[in-house]
């Protein structure tokens, strides 16, 4: 099994990292946090790099534009980032023309996986999550009414894809799916025509701002559906912080596993859970900071194996296979893509 070394080399090496600090900053915060704390347990691995952060604002043409001025004034032939499919998709035929590998953090869509050859993904994708939302529905609530309501890119149009054709499958029929632009927050018009159609379970694949208004907007109207939320709205302290006892029962796919068996066991999962507590006491880690954490890492621990050569740390993140991280033993896939040992269902309860 691999571990991160550390050989140190004489020059520093600059990595792009693009997050959205205006838009949607709360996937820049927790992709900041995640930086921060790969820094602080792994300090030496940082001694021979820079990093140039670059704000995308959660828009394509900003995200490109922030890539255009890293690769091509920065030189820069690594990006970590950005957060977003469409901004992934966007950046990735200009990361590929000029052959700069880009790693991110947090996209979900489908299309990633064919974006290129310099294109990698930490983030699960809709279809290693729809299956096991669908079977979870089906399975505890059969043929209860379900509605969807998406965000409106790449990566929400992917989960409505998925889940409407996978629940009508198994029983549960889909009698609406809705498309929730950036930045909305006002749901009050369609959770009054999910209500009247008799709705008893609502999908969410939503930014967290989002999931949190439709939470709180249904409970204000008295309207009771149950939650279920994909992993582009999984559990965090701001979902949890500003509802209270509204989060209660709401049901997300996840893969973060941070129980006392896996901290047993799991010696990156100890040291990433331990930090975090450390500089976050009162939060609970979310998916994009310890993707965003790992991602750093695997990249660092290439970089340290290569040196800057983009064809060798690209041949050596498409060989993982079964190394330990903060996220269990993961492997990369042909395409780019993280797949991680297990993803399952949570419940937010007190």
């Amino acid at each position: 099994m691999r571990s991160f070394i550390v050989e140190p080399t004489s020059d520093k090496i600059s990595i792009g990292f693009l997050t959205p600090l205006t838009g949607n900053p709360l996937c820049g915060k927790y992709m900041t946090q995640g930086l921060e704390l790969a820094k602080q347990n792994y300090p030496s691995l940082f001694t021979n790099y820079e990093f140039l952060i670059e704000d995308t604002q959660f828009k394509p043409a900003s995200a490109v534009t922030a890539a255009k001025k890293l690769i091509e004034i920065d030189q820069v032939h690594y990006i970590i980032g950005p957060c977003g499919s469409s901004s992934v998709l966007a950046v990735a035929p200009l990361a590929e023309a000029n052959h700069v590998l880009l790693f991110t953090s947090t996209a979900f869509a489908e299309s990633i996986s064919d974006a290129g050859d310099y294109i990698f993904r930490a983030a699960t994708t809709a279809s290693d999550e729809t299956p096991i939302l669908s079977q979870f529905i089906a399975d505890t609530y059969p043929s209860n009414k379900t509605s969807l309501i998406y965000l409106d890119n790449d990566a929400g149009v992917s989960y409505r894809q998925l889940l409407t054709q996978q629940l009508p499958s198994l029983g549960n029929p889909v009698v609406l799916s809705e498309a929730a632009a950036v930045p909305e927050t006002d749901f009050r018009t369609v959770l009054s025509k999910i209500q009247s159609q008799g709705v008893e379970i609502l999908v969410l694949a939503t930014l967290v701002p989002q999931s949190i208004a439709l939470k709180r907007q249904a409970a204000e109207m008295g309207l009771s559906f149950t939650f279920v939320t994909a992993g582009i709205s999984s559990e965090n302290s701001d979902y949890l912080d500003n509802l209270g006892d509204l989060a209660e029962d709401t049901y997300t796919i996840s893969m973060l596993d941070f129980s006392d068996a896996a901290l047993a066991t799991n010696t990156e999962a100890r040291r990433f859970f331990q930090s975090y507590h450390q500089y976050y006491p009162e939060d609970i880690p979310t998916r994009d900071t310890v993707q965003t954490y790992v991602t750093t890492l695997l990249l660092l621990s290439a970089l340290e194996a290569c040196g800057d050569s983009v064809a060798c740390v690209q041949q050596e993140l498409y060989e993982l296979d079964n190394l330990q991280t903060a996220l269990g033993n993961i492997s990369i896939t042909s395409q780019g893509d993280i797949k991680y040992p297990s993803l399952f269902m949570k419940k937010v309860e007190h």
